[in-house]
């Protein structure tokens, strides 16, 4: 019996080294913040026609890089890009260890189809936003309804229709931001794989 307890013991200590182990690799930007940079690389070839749309914008001075400093102190990057007769805002909202430009297809097709002014947001820890520490959408529900309310200050100021769309861990987000309670404006929500 008492080898069955150090066995127990021992696979027991193995299984927390091994959940600790992976925690600190998946949510510490150390190993996981990618880049834009990064990001682009990984991107090509297959969305080089949504990154070259961005890059135009951006040549033209249509695309404006947006911060904040959340409660904790976070300094926070988004991108607004205004939409010449807007019918509608979206805040987008990309996935884990991405960044804003990973939800750059997403922007091209709310802009020239939908004719929404767009918001592409860096969450806490990844690309342009400061932080070391990704919490998989739970704190970061805190600064997207930020991002919602300085989306509606910049476009319309709530005379327009909004809605959020997160993809992967930024649909996770998308819900918890429902569930801590929306803006009347916002009418939308896409949970993309959350």
């Amino acid at each position: 019996m008492k080898a069955l307890g150090i066995v127990v013991a021992v696979l027991l200590l193995l299984v927390v080294a091994f959940a600790m182990f992976f925690l600190k690799i998946s949510i510490y930007k150390r190993v996981v913040g990618v880049s834009e940079v990064a990001y682009r690389e990984k991107m090509l070839p297959a969305y080089a026609d949504a990154l070259a749309w961005f890059d135009s914008l951006r040549t033209q001075q249509k695309v404006e890089d947006r911060y904040f400093t959340n409660e904790e102190g976070l300094r926070l990057h988004a991108y607004f890009i205004p939409c010449e007769n807007a019918v509608g805002n979206v805040v987008l909202l990309h996935g884990y260890s991405g960044c804003a430009i990973q939800t750059a297809p997403h922007a091209k097709m709310y802009f020239e189809k939908f004719h929404y002014n767009v918001v592409m947001v860096d969450h806490r820890a990844h690309a342009g936003s400061e932080g070391k520490v990704i919490n998989m959408g739970w704190k970061e529900r805190l600064d997207v309804l930020r991002w919602v309310e300085l989306a509606n200050e910049a476009f319309g100021n709530g005379s327009l229709p909004m809605m959020l769309h997160g993809l992967s861990m930024g649909g996770a987000c998308v819900l918890m931001c429902a569930e801590y309670g929306l803006p009347s404006y916002v009418k939308a929500l896409v949970d993309d794989s959350g």
